[in-house]
């Protein structure tokens, strides 16, 4: 299986998180931080503050895999 369809297949197998710090969304993806935070900067991932944390929902990361996946 590719990383994608891995990623994928354990989030629709176990049951995922309501949300996601930036960093522990970089290691669900497997990509660095900083990767991570390019991405929301680009918007290619959605995340929302909460005080002074930046948060991914579970929903918006799965969403974020398929677009990747779709992508190519």
């Amino acid at each position: 299986m590719t990383d994608i369809r891995e990623a994928e297949h354990q989030a629709l197998t176990v049951a995922p998180r309501l949300v996601y710090t930036v960093r522990e969304a970089a290691e669900e993806l497997r990509i660095g931080y900083s990767t991570a935070r390019e991405r929301i900067a680009s918007g290619e991932l959605r995340s929302f503050k909460d005080g002074s944390r930046r948060l991914i929902a579970g929903d918006d990361l799965l969403a974020y895999v398929r677009a990747r996946q779709d992508a190519g």
